[in-house]
């Protein structure tokens, strides 16, 4: 609940600024768009602040479990610098990657979004304490059993002494740091007890003015592997306006707003439906390319919307994202049990649903291409 509360507000702040700041719907002087930065980059900053005290309160209590499944070493790591990448260009910090990682080993079973958080945690501070011109390098070496992630900077370092704080909550080396550098010293806290809940250890070596080395392992989890899941790219837009129309079905004003703003700015055709009862026969007769359907809908359950369109003979076919109540792994099943093509976890994350939107669309258009082929051309 408390989860929903806090960021359903901030994914509004966070969604409209950033629409207006990717598609402006009139002209937006300097000053206006400066305002739009600080709002967008001031909401960031809290959701951040917010999943780390969730994240924190999760592990503390024991109610965190890993989702085990195999994924690619080398593909999470690229994905990882990718993702830091424009924050070390911005800061003129140098981003390098070093792979060790043999071709037979490069699969490897564990929780790969906890060690995503685990590995940004620890590329962020690097890039947050490396004075421009530095390097940050993350190097991944794997072996037999478990895999080493060492991140490595030229920073400011860490005297001997502070070492010991480093990894405690709400804690930084002293006054200064968080005046200069901000932050609350969730970080590192968060990081090793998530390492830790992969049986694995974290240790660093540092030294003031030459830099630190942040150093993981982390054994292969025998657990079943489940299949890999990529993660969502960057935000694009549609590769052509396509005929026909999107049509969303949510109660929910504030999303529906956000996401008509969104795909009508990626240049699609949207239409709103706030009913989810009345809604089946309106898709009927639209014949949409593809529906976003809200789980939560008044008259009638999302789930059972879904199932009702894939039993239905006109819209057998029809390409459906379900919006979850929640980013839990049982709701996320229940909503591709039910029919659905693609599943996004509510409060929305508006770039991964136009990126599941478009996949959609580019999917669509593929298999018309093949019908359209004749037998006998190439």
């Amino acid at each position: 609940m408390m989860s929903h509360e806090l960021r359903t507000p901030l994914a509004c702040i966070i969604g409209m600024s950033s629409t207006l700041l990717r598609w402006s719907f009139g002209h937006l002087n300097d000053k206006q768009r400066e305002y739009l930065k600080t709002i967008y980059d001031s909401g960031e900053h809290l959701l951040e602040l917010i999943d780390d005290l969730l994240d924190l309160a999760e592990l503390e209590s024991g109610a965190t479990q890993l989702k085990i499944a195999e994924f690619s070493l080398s593909q999470l790591a690229r994905h990882i610098i990718r993702t830091a990448i424009d924050r070390a260009t911005v800061n003129g910090i140098r981003l390098d990657l070093k792979l060790e990682i043999p071709t037979n080993l490069d699969q490897f079973r564990a929780d790969r979004a906890r060690v995503n958080q685990i590995l940004f945690n620890l590329l962020g501070n690097a890039i947050k304490f490396t004075l421009t011109g530095g390097r940050v390098t993350l190097r991944v070496i794997r072996e037999a059993e478990q895999v080493v992630f060492a991140v490595e900077d030229t920073g400011i370092g860490i005297p001997q002494s502070q070492q010991a704080s480093l990894f405690e909550s709400f804690r930084q080396l002293d006054g200064t740091y968080t005046r200069e550098y901000g932050g609350t010293g969730l970080g590192l806290a968060l990081t090793k007890q998530l390492v830790e809940l992969h049986h694995g250890t974290i240790d660093v070596q540092s030294e003031p003015d030459v830099g630190s080395c942040f150093t993981v392992c982390l054994p292969q989890a025998h657990e079943p592997a489940l299949p890999d899941v990529t993660p969502p790219s960057t935000l694009r837009t549609a590769p052509h306006i396509p005929q026909g129309h999107i049509v969303l079905v949510t109660s929910r004003e504030d999303d529906a707003m956000l996401v008509c703003d969104v795909l009508t700015a990626a240049g699609l055709q949207v239409i709103w439906m706030l009913d989810g009862s009345t809604a089946l026969e309106q898709i009927r007769v639209l014949r949409p390319i593809v529906a976003i359907v809200d789980r939560r809908l008044d008259g009638i359950d999302g789930c059972e919307l879904t199932s009702i369109l894939r039993r239905s003979r006109e819209t057998v076919a029809l390409r459906i994202v379900m919006i979850g109540n929640g980013n839990q792994p049982e709701e996320e099943s229940l909503c591709l049990m039910s029919g659905a093509d693609r599943c996004v976890a509510a409060p929305l994350n508006l770039e991964a649903l136009l990126t599941q939107v478009i996949e959609l669309i580019e999917l669509e258009d593929d298999q018309t291409a093949k019908v359209k082929v004749s037998p006998g051309q190439p």
